[in-house]
């Protein structure tokens, strides 16, 4: 049977009587000076000097309630700490993702490329203030703590403070803290910035219109109806990033090599302490997550089956994943999207139309596709500017609607949150996936609902189920050759040729072998920047931790439609709470570490199969 659908009346459209156009480029002017202007020199002094003094002020005041006076820190003395914290950390946030914009927009000018190491450099000031702020908080002795929890001035930074006394266990001792966060800018935060100079420089050579002209990887798509097309495209994309393996190799090496030395002075329990802890979850909810999804990989096969079957093909390869059913899919224009997505809002909650129509018509998103754009999308906030930008490239396609879904769901995330303290405005990557994927749902089911046609309906939810696909068994990969480059990396470091043959091991693993033996994508490791984050490892998990969360909110909104959208107001509030854990938990009643729950949030995947795997079969039979 169809999954249900919202009712009727939750998705109706409401009538407009405007059509905007919306631009198409981003604005970037009003959230400070460009990179390469003596306003941004100025500005990165100012953050310098501010960095400085918070640090200094609270070794200062740390000094003083440790000698001998006997004098312990107010409720009112903190508070103004976190407060001053919030300020300096906030403005450190605003240039890193301005200078990221400039440099993502146009990715071989050289003056953002220097713009992105001068901001690199001001990283170790803004980790020794975290460490004189971590060094506070540990000093203060348990009773008088239990004190300050209970003090009214402190209650609505409490979840913040709880959690950095937490985590302030993990960090490396005081003689080496500051030392390792220097030496990172010319370290792991170094292999970082190398990486994108590197993928920055990747052209792919394919024929269009009997020339041969070269693409950024962020043009290559593996979604043409041409079989031919997606292979020679795929071909040329191995060629390219293999050029540039031995340097990734080196790249990726010593960024693990890094990390798992960091953790051994740390004296952390794992190379899986710190990204467990950065994205607030244990890990036993991760394993119960990965059980349940590795109980539900046959019937993904089962889909992937089907859909080879639609698409004749003897064998299935990693270019046809994303292979659409119709031989013509028709072009969405960008302006369609927007009104696509805004009348979706509308109908399920008004506020999240408000705010995205803002976002769109004040020109808060990058979707031009053009050359010397980096690869990929993102949302990145700007609290103290009460703002956010959106960087992808628009195609005129379903997924490139998805996207923008997506990621304007990002950022209604942080729209909710934009008047709590700056320190209160921070989530992990976790509960920000959840956000951006449950706004994805609900415009593809949406427009599912819309479907009358079985064939159309049948693209749809193959378009849903390349998602499920994706977050289910992608992303497992990644989180399995993750695990093995740090087992491995412990013991010596990894050729180029072994980190191959290790990604097409955990390919085969997680996608249960449902791809021909020659279908494997060995380059991967290269081409996915997710590997070379430097302040985020494993930034692969928290996706499908996000992906599933965000189908049990479905569920729930499926059968609650009327008091869904105030109480998942309230859920994305709590996303900046002691834990992910507690967030389900206060907000919904889930229980993130059964692995009923995460069964649970399979469902609507299922639902979606068997669907698919029914009209499959009704059409096959006409």
């Amino acid at each position: 049977m169809f999954p249900k659908a919202f009712p009727l009346p939750y998705f109706l459209p409401q009538e407009k009587t405007l059509l905007m156009t919306y631009p198409i480029n981003w604005q970037l002017g009003e959230l400070g000076p460009q990179p390469g202007e003596a306003a941004f020199d100025q500005w990165l002094q100012e953050i310098r000097t501010n960095l400085q003094a918070f640090e200094t002020g609270v070794a200062d005041l740390s000094g003083h309630l440790s000698s001998s006076s006997g004098k312990e820190i107010s409720p009112d003395e903190l508070a103004d700490l976190v407060e001053q914290f919030g300020r300096v950390s906030g403005e450190w946030s605003q240039v890193v993702s301005l200078v990221g914009c400039y440099a993502s927009q146009e990715s071989s000018n050289e003056t953002y490329r220097l713009a992105e190491g001068a901001v690199a450099a001001i990283y170790p000031m803004l980790t020794k203030a975290n460490h004189a702020m971590d060094r506070l908080l540990k000093e203060i002795d348990d009773d008088r703590w239990k004190t300050l929890t209970t003090a009214p001035s402190l209650q609505a930074v409490l979840p913040f403070l709880e959690r950095r006394r937490q985590q302030a266990s993990l960090r490396l001792p005081d003689h080496l803290a500051d030392f390792a966060s220097e030496l990172n800018v010319d370290g792991i935060q170094a292999w970082s910035r190398l990486y994108d100079e590197l993928s920055g420089s990747v052209r792919i050579e394919i024929m269009e219109r009997g020339e041969r002209v070269e693409k950024s990887p962020g043009q290559i798509a593996f979604d043409s109806p041409d079989r031919s097309d997606r292979e020679n495209k795929f071909y040329s994309s191995q060629r390219a990033w293999g050029s540039i393996a031995e340097p990734c190799a080196a790249t990726l090496n010593h960024l693990v090599g890094a990390r798992l030395t960091l953790d051994r002075y740390a004296k952390r329990e794992s190379y899986l302490t710190v990204p467990f802890s950065q994205n607030r979850v244990t890990g036993g909810s991760i394993a119960a997550m990965w059980e349940a999804i590795s109980n539900c990989k046959a019937e993904l096969v089962k889909y992937l089956r089907a859909k080879q079957q639609l698409l004749g093909l003897e064998s299935i390869c990693w270019y046809d994943l994303d292979a659409p059913l119709a031989s013509q899919s028709p072009i969405i224009n960008f302006q369609t999207a927007c009104e696509t997505i805004l009348d979706t809002f509308a109908a399920f909650h008004p506020p999240l139309q408000e705010f995205a129509e803002h976002a769109l018509s004040s020109g808060w998103i990058e979707a031009e596709d053009r050359p010397g754009k980096r690869q990929g999308g993102f949302c990145t906030d700007f609290p103290p500017s009460k703002q956010t930008r959106i960087f992808m490239t628009y195609r005129g396609t379903e997924d490139g609607l998805s996207t923008l879904a997506h990621e304007l769901g990002h950022a209604y995330h942080a729209w909710v949150l934009r008047n709590e303290p700056l320190v209160m405005q921070s989530y992990p990557m976790t509960l920000a996936e959840t956000a951006s994927t449950f706004a994805e749902t609900v415009v593809a089911e949406q427009r599912i609902g819309k479907c009358t046609d079985q064939k159309n309906r049948l693209s749809a939810l193959d378009r849903q189920l390349q998602d499920s696909v994706s977050f289910l068994m992608n992303i497992h990969c990644r989180y399995l050759f993750d695990n093995q480059v740090h087992t491995r990396r412990a013991k010596g470091e990894l050729s180029a040729s072994e980190l191959n043959r290790l990604m097409v091991e955990a390919q085969k693993e997680a996608y249960a072998g449902a791809l021909d033996e020659s279908g494997w994508n060995p380059t991967f490791w290269i081409s996915k920047l997710h590997f070379y984050m430097s302040d985020e490892p494993f930034y692969n998990f928290p996706y499908t931790f996000g992906y599933l969360l965000s189908q049990r909110l479905y569920l729930e909104a499926r059968n609650d439609p009327d008091r869904f959208p105030a109480r998942y107001d309230q859920f994305l509030k709590a996303t900046t709470g002691i834990s992910a854990i507690t967030a389900g938990k206060e907000s919904f009643g889930f229980d993130l570490e059964s692995v009923s729950f995460w069964n649970e949030a399979l469902q609507p995947i299922r639902e979606r199969i068997e669907s698919f795997l029914a009209i499959s079969s009704e059409l096959d039979c006409d």
